[in-house]
């Protein structure tokens, strides 16, 4: 679990740096990585996990 979790948080720091360089189409695939790694969570019973506060505020990707 840590290491999909660090993986998480990894994930959202890359999204939010592709966000201010105003990089959108890098920034729609790393939320979608995000949300997928999210859902594997949930699937796979890591529901705490899933939870955990990452910094992904709707930019109006197109994904919702």
């Amino acid at each position: 679990m840590a290491e999909i979790l660090a993986i998480s948080r990894m994930l959202s720091f890359a999204c939010q740096r592709a966000r201010s360089m105003e990089l959108g189409v890098s920034t729609y695939f790393l939320e979608m990585a995000l949300m997928s790694l999210m859902q594997d969570m949930l699937n796979t019973g890591m529901d705490g996990a899933a939870n955990e506060p990452f910094n992904l505020p709707n930019t109006g990707a197109g994904f919702h």
